[in-house]
């Protein structure tokens, strides 16, 4: 299918979150891997972030349905691209389809001025992260000046807990100084859920996954 026909699906797709329309509209657009549909899927990612989120996020997961075939492409988004947005976005993906390439990157990226940026490199690097990353996130943690940063710092240690247990003790040695210091809320929720995880013991935090809410006191936790 050529650009101009999708561009007009495209302006379909964006006036509303129904599923059945973007879904048509997805469909169409993975039956080509040229180059040049490549970059008009991922700039339609971008484009929709902050004008349709229903779309943006079906987007960018039906990017990562892709495969190898699209990892050429994202890895040069992360080695060229100047815009952090972008290239936050191109790593996660990256991450989705589990390209071990994008590692490296992550790791250099967790100390971005960006914001989206580190968040990206975090919650890929919880993903796909090795035993020698507990130290790098918990450096990382001890200077991150967004809250809601060290929540998801805290949630890619227990990401690699669950992968390889025997760092159970230096993630917990982190979490505990973490946890200590911690004033914002969002980020102890996290803090403390990720320790009861890694410890396999109850603080009085519970997590529904499902719907993304905490409950319980956390003073008392």
């Amino acid at each position: 299918m050529d650009i101009r026909t999708l561009e007009h699906e495209f302006e379909k797709a964006e006036k509303t979150e129904e599923f059945s329309t973007h879904n048509a509209f997805v469909k169409d657009l993975l039956a080509t891997s040229t180059p040049e549909i490549l970059q008009f899927h991922f700039r339609l990612i971008v484009k929709t972030e902050s004008t349709n989120q229903k779309l943006y996020q079906r987007l960018r997961a039906a990017f990562g349905k892709r495969g190898e075939s699209a990892k050429p492409f994202l890895i040069a988004q992360t080695e060229h691209e100047s815009d952090p947005k972008i290239k936050g976005d191109a790593i996660q993906i990256l991450g989705h389809i589990r390209a071990s390439e994008v590692s490296p990157d992550c790791r250099i990226c967790l100390l971005a001025e960006n914001d989206h940026l580190r968040y990206n490199s975090i919650i890929v690097l919880g993903w796909m992260g090795d035993p020698n990353d507990v130290d790098l996130l918990c450096a990382r943690m001890k200077v991150e000046i967004e809250p809601r940063l060290r929540g998801y710092l805290a949630t890619a240690l227990r990401q690699i807990f669950l992968r390889f247990p025997e760092t159970k003790n230096a993630c917990l040695r982190c979490l505990k100084n973490a946890i200590g210091i911690e004033l914002d809320e969002f980020a102890l929720e996290l803090m403390i859920i990720s320790a009861q995880t890694i410890s396999k013991q109850y603080f009085g935090l519970r997590e529904s996954i499902n719907q993304g809410v905490v409950t319980g006191d956390i003073q008392k936790a």
